[in-house]
């Protein structure tokens, strides 16, 4: 008899893969012994999977807890030849064709382990992505008004493919993370991610996946790449937030803001902040420290804008590019709308304004 059980809270992300639930189910005894709910298996625990990823375009690596020998491997349904008897932790499936990139898969199987102990095992991972593109945050506009919503803007430093990559709120959470679709794009260009939907202009909110960069219409939308999350309400934090740029798990770039916030709150948005400081991507702080540099940014008219965009592009063009680009307050303002000078705090898809936000007091 089998015995289901989940072990989501054991799995991590590795290399290209986008990973959901992996099901363990308990074995079908050597002995034959019936297993009931309150029934232990006479092998010891359950080997969990650590995880599955793709690390190349013809191979998933899965990493179980304890060693194992693998048989019965089927990926998207489809038989692999490969049974592996050698009882390791570590197991790489070759697959007879190169995955498409950013195509989730299911691949399932049986595992054994030293005792004699059967498992079937499942889960999904995604297409392999060989060349992906080089990103960074460019404008996070976190206020609302009418048809126009919230948005992150990215710049591309180096062209390539966008599977893998999501941006995740510490305000929201994990749960309400924006994940690009599988998408090629070009070195130069802006991408803007509006984070929800306005009920006002469904059908005008369509995301610019292939070359023709005019096709969403909606307010907001850009003269540059658009993409809308599927969310109906705010996915930033409207003062005080972390934002993050992911490759696969792996933080690549990150702003933190806080306005006249004293504080950072709830766990995860805590987290992400000292994760973001301790990868050395976010500088110029210490674990738990606020900024006010963003005072003004839940302003309608206004955007937290980096200023270093053009001279981080100067510098891979030139060769010059470390392979973690750092930065913190120093780089970001919140910018302003000017109407003398006619330029606008918020620019999505556009260079960034330089215009710093300045707070005005009324006079008696």
């Amino acid at each position: 008899m089998k015995k289901v059980f989940n072990f989501s809270s054991a799995l991590r992300t590795l290399g290209s893969a986008i990973l959901l639930t992996i099901a363990v189910i308990l074995p079908l005894s050597p002995m034959s012994c019936k297993l009931s709910d309150d029934d232990e298996s006479d092998g010891g625990d359950t080997p969990a999977i650590v995880s599955c990823s793709m690390i190349d375009e013809k191979t998933v690596k899965i990493d179980f807890s304890e060693p194992v020998s693998i048989s019965d491997v089927k990926f998207d349904e489809k038989d692999i030849s490969q049974t592996d008897a050698e009882l390791t932790t570590e197991k790489e499936i070759k697959l007879d064709e190169s995955a498409e990139v950013g195509k989730t898969y299911t691949i399932k199987g049986n595992a054994t382990n030293e005792n004699g102990n059967t498992y079937s095992f499942s889960g999904e991972v995604s297409g392999f992505n060989s060349n992906p593109a080089r990103l960074i945050l460019s404008e996070i506009h976190t206020s609302a008004s009418g048809k126009k919503t919230g948005f992150v803007e990215l710049f591309v430093i180096k062209g390539g493919n966008l599977s893998g990559f999501e941006i995740v709120s510490g305000y929201y959470g994990e749960d309400k993370k924006y994940k690009f679709p599988n998408c090629e794009v070009s070195e130069g260009e802006y991408i803007v991610v509006h984070l929800w939907r306005s009920e006002k202009e469904t059908g005008n909110m369509i995301d610019e996946i292939g070359t023709d960069l005019t096709k969403s219409t909606a307010e907001w939308s850009s003269n540059s790449r658009d993409f809308w999350a599927n969310l109906d309400k705010r996915n930033l934090g409207l003062k005080k937030d972390v934002v993050v740029l992911k490759n696969n798990s792996t933080i690549v770039d990150a702003v933190l803001y806080s306005g006249d916030i004293k504080e950072f709150s709830g766990s995860f948005q805590k987290e992400l902040a000292n994760n973001s400081i301790s990868a050395g991507i976010w500088t110029g702080a210490t674990s738990g420290e606020t900024f006010n540099y963003s005072d003004g940014i839940n302003n309608a008219n206004n955007s937290l804008s980096r200023q270093n965009v053009e001279k981080i592009y100067g510098r891979y063009k030139a060769g010059q590019l470390p392979g973690k680009i750092s930065t913190s307050e120093e780089d970001w303002i919140v910018t302003m709308s000017d109407s003398v000078s006619d330029v606008f705090g918020a620019t999505p898809g556009e260079k960034n304004s330089s215009t710093k936000y300045v707070k005005t007091t009324k006079s008696n």
